[in-house]
C-alpha cells in the first residue's frame, strides 16, 4: 500500500491492532510487514495461512486487512501462490 505521509502514526497503530488480531487467528502461519528502503509511506504485508483451496480472490483475512487500510491510501491486494523448488 502507498499512504500519505501525514498518516504514517495514526497508520501504524491501525496496522499494529490488525496484526495483533491476525496473530490470534489459528489458520494463519505468520505475517511479515515491510517497508519500502527508499519511501516510508510504502508497505507491504503478507499473510501467510494454511489454506485447503487456492482463494483467487483472497482470504477473508486478507480481504478484510484490505479493506481497513484503504482509507490511508492506494491498496494493491493480491493472491500470490508458493512455487516448491528444490
Amino acid at each position: 500500500m502507498r499512504s500519505s505521509e501525514r498518516e504514517t502514526d495514526r497508520l501504524m497503530k491501525t496496522v499494529q491492532r490488525l496484526l495483533d488480531e491476525v496473530n490470534e487467528d489459528k489458520n494463519t502461519r505468520a505475517i511479515n510487514l515491510y517497508r519500502r528502503a527508499d519511501l516510508v509511506t510504502d508497505l507491504s504485508l503478507q499473510l501467510f495461512h494454511d489454506s485447503v483451496r487456492e482463494e483467487i480472490d483472497g482470504s477473508q483475512l486478507g480481504l478484510c486487512i484490505a479493506q481497513a487500510l484503504k482509507s490511508f491510501g492506494m491498496v494493491n491486494h493480491s493472491v500470490w501462490i508458493e512455487i516448491p523448488h528444490g
